[in-house]
């Protein structure tokens, strides 16, 4: 005998076998989440839920998840609104409630008044220390399939109650198994976004397709589905299984943080640094090589550290698990993608090898050759990003004058694009929406004769930011020479705000919550390349949303060792490398990157081989 339930049934009897799992939240992303804070546009789906079906107004409580973490039933939230707005949606205003409208059409149903920004939502403790839910229990699904509309609306809530797998037997026709195909290869990603409410961001879902008995996956259990023929030759399995995306589980698979993201945050505290656990440098000795920026780091805190001549795989007590040579010298750091480490080269190629055993998954050939300059390729959603075609431009020879993207599982080429400016030390952003942004070495927004180290940094605010020397400066010490740091919005790339700095700026920013100070901030660090002496710098604070001071640590004057006044160990290489037949000097920017530890902490490292940490009471170390 066969049993049929209608499908309002099923949901309830899922509902109640699954109710541990605490639905009805706000789910974040962790990489959404800059300290305890996180800021929705008034445009995302979840926004538009707080505004429109919980109405609620700043400093209400609502229930929160974070994907692959805690919960928290406490948080707050309040409206940012525009700058120099007096609009407020609080509890004890007297406003009416926005009415239930479109998001489009609430402009015209609330004229009086504008409309704020930004929801922000503020945990009630440290992510980390939030309960977590209980565990997913194994409930798998057999089913057959009702009609195709109505199965379009039965999955998303059947995902949303943490179903592992669905099997469909005994599917009605090809017509249906092409539209089954169709609509999950066109439509099945794009609904489970972090933006929707009703499913966690990092679901993905692959298609296991049988057409017959023996070609279903060795693990289905052919005896349960034999009645009346429900394994008949057009048997269609669907197996959804539950998995991260590929970059979700990776504290840092690129140069600037996980992704989406990119904030140059950290998801962990250091606290006060002491002396090295350990160090690593080329087996010939620490003047034989040149490394390229700092390492990826994966889920097992393995590090992948790429030099000028090689990738080494490092374990978390730095032990080399294995070294890869590239098809050619580059100084371009790594970045991790699935199960890939992938890179470029001088010569023009772009490679992968599997970051477990450091074999060789593909190489290929994108131009002739490429910048010198360090870059940092990165991929998402299965897409390497990449640069290559050294600049000739007359300012300043290198950079890239076209980007590329790689299908990161072959190597095959996607699409190219030429750029109209040089891209220098290239470093790709992923928005997480299907777009991706970059920074040429003029600043990005204006073709003026300029040039400049570094790049763009996105904010969890809808915001990117960029931090490049002003007018005709190189970058160099000298009369006129400063910088700019400007905020764009990421939609339509409008300039939001610009603020000039003292010194020229050749580094990145990073956006994050800072220690004692509740707004955003964007982190700058201004200072001239080396090669003179006595190099002002200083490390600076910015709100991210209006360009206002917070803090300035102006640091003493660095002079390197005469007579090149290079970085500290630059000069002291310069014959090993040159013995080598290896670039002899690695002619670093003024600063590493800035970045934010989830205490709030600003770290920077310095060419004079020092490191400072700022706190709302700023010390050294």
């Amino acid at each position: 005998m066969r049993l049929r339930l209608p499908c309002w049934l099923l949901l309830a009897l899922l509902a109640a076998k699954l109710r541990p799992l605490a639905l009805n939240r706000l789910l974040l992303e962790p990489s959404e989440l800059v300290g305890r804070q996180a800021r929705l546009a008034l445009q995302d789906r979840r926004a538009v839920h707080v505004a429109k079906v919980l109405q609620l107004r700043d400093g209400d409580t609502l229930r929160v998840g974070i994907l692959g973490g805690g919960a928290d039933n406490n948080a707050t939230m309040r409206w940012i609104w525009p700058a120099g707005s007096e609009g407020t949606w609080r509890s004890d205003s007297g406003k009416p409630r926005p009415p239930r409208l479109e998001i489009e059409d609430m402009l015209h149903a609330l004229e009086e008044q504008e409309l704020p920004d930004f929801l922000e939502i503020r945990l009630s403790a440290p992510a980390e220390t939030l309960p977590l839910p209980a565990p997913l229990p194994k409930v798998d699904l057999l089913l057959v399939p009702p009609p195709f509309d109505r199965f379009q609306r039965l999955l998303p809530q059947l995902a949303q109650l943490g179903l592992g797998r669905v099997d469909l037997c005994k599917v009605p026709g090809p017509q249906y198994k092409h539209e089954l195909l169709a609509w999950s290869g066109s439509n099945l990603r794009a609904p489970y976004h972090p933006s929707m409410l009703w499913l966690t961001a990092s679901l993905a879902f692959a298609l296991v397709v049988g057409e017959s008995v023996d070609d279903a996956p060795k693990d289905t259990d052919a005896a349960s589905c034999t009645e009346e023929g429900l394994c008949a030759a057009n048997f269609l399995q669907m197996a959804l299984q539950s998995r991260r995306r590929e970059n979700e589980t990776l504290p840092w698979p690129n140069f600037r943080g996980q992704i989406p993201g990119q904030y140059g945050t950290a998801a962990v505290g250091f606290g006060r640094l002491g002396s090295p656990a350990w160090s690593f440098h080329h087996p010939e000795g620490k003047y034989h090589s040149i490394l390229s920026g700092g390492a990826a780091i994966d889920e097992d805190r393995n590090l992948y550290q790429k030099t000028i001549q090689g990738v080494f795989k490092l374990s978390k007590s730095g032990e080399v698990l294995w070294r890869y040579d590239p098809p050619g010298l580059d100084n371009n750091e790594v970045a991790l993608l699935g199960p890939a480490v992938l890179g470029t080269t001088r010569n023009g190629k772009a490679w992968a090898v599997d970051r477990h055993t450091g074999k060789e998954l593909w190489v290929t050939k994108l131009a002739n050759d490429a910048g010198a300059d360090c870059g940092y390729p990165a991929g998402y959603d299965g897409i390497f990003v990449a640069a290559a075609k050294a600049g000739t431009d007359p300012r300043m020879q290198g950079g890239n004058m076209q980007v590329f993207g790689l299908n990161a599982t072959t190597g095959g080429i996607l699409w190219e694009y030429d750029v109209d400016l040089p891209t220098w030390n290239f470093a790709p952003l992923f928005p997480g929406d299907g777009s991706f942004v970059f920074m040429d070495f003029a600043g990005g927004t204006y073709r003026r004769q300029s040039f400049s180290d570094g790049g763009a940094t996105l904010g969890p605010n809808q915001m990117v930011y960029t931090c490049s020397n002003f007018g005709e400066s190189l970058g160099a010490k000298g009369t006129n020479s400063t910088g700019i740091v400007r905020a764009f919005g990421l939609k339509a790339g409008d300039l939001v705000w610009q603020r000039r700095t003292d010194s020229p700026c050749n580094s990145w920013p990073a956006v994050g919550s800072l220690t004692g100070v509740y707004s955003l901030a964007v982190v700058v660090t201004p200072g001239a390349f080396v090669g003179q002496p006595d190099l002002d710098a200083s490390i600076l604070a910015l709100n991210a949303e209006t360009g206002e001071d917070i803090w300035n640590v102006v640091l003493t004057g660095y002079t390197g060792p005469a007579p090149f006044f290079q970085a500290a160990g630059d000069t002291e290489g310069i014959l090993p490398r040159l013995i080598d037949g290896i670039q002899p000097l690695c002619l670093p920017a003024h600063f590493s990157a800035p970045n934010i530890d989830k205490n709030g902490v600003v770290y920077v490292g310095r060419c004079d081989g020092e490191w400072t940490s700022i706190t709302s009471l700023v010390h050294y170390f």
